[in-house]
């Protein structure tokens, strides 16, 4: 899966380009959308970024697991060479699991307090009233999905067409 990142400079605009992707028959296609109007996502048929899209909660938990996994080995290395290890295997594996489930824990503790990793850039353009839009999309079916979101325009108060703006693509959950 891929999520593609689209700025859009209202909610309209992005009810418009998840209604177009709505017509095509694509499987596993999942349209959230993040913006400060919470009342305007509230009264449009779009899906608001659910909490663990918004928050830094995965990524900060396998970063504190494989953290504690690693001083876990460490851990156990240095209480070997001191003679303080335990003598079964089984104690060996439970001494790393529990390093990596501590700072596992932590790290999901800290994340619930950051911002997504990957929503970091677009932090000011959210606040100044712009709506993104995430589109988790299968890999095969990415420069399709691309193509119809490039169609698709909007005219503003002055006749100027508006598009989408694409800001990049990550690897996605689908969460």
């Amino acid at each position: 899966m891929k999520r593609l990142y689209y700025l859009t400079e209202d909610i309209e605009h992005a009810v418009h380009i998840a209604m177009e992707l709505a017509h095509y028959p694509f499987h596993h296609t999942y349209v959230q959308v993040l913006s400060q109007d919470e009342v305007g996502l509230s009264v449009h048929p779009l899906k608001s970024a659910s909490y663990l899209a918004r928050q830094d909660i995965l990524h900060r938990g396998s970063q504190g697991l494989l953290l504690g996994l690693g001083l876990g080995v460490l851990t156990l290395w240095v209480s070997r060479f001191l003679g303080l290890a335990p003598g079964d295997l089984s104690g060996q594996w439970a001494l790393i699991i529990l390093f990596g489930l501590v700072l596992g824990w932590t790290g999901c503790l800290i994340g619930l307090h950051q911002d997504n990793h990957h929503l970091a850039s677009f932090r000011e353009d959210i606040q100044r009233g712009r709506t993104l839009l995430m589109v988790d999309v299968a890999s095969r079916k990415v420069s399709v999905v691309k193509a119809i979101i490039g169609h698709v325009t909007r005219r503003d108060v002055s006749g100027n067409a508006a598009l989408p703006v694409y800001a990049g693509e990550s690897q996605s959950l689908a969460l």
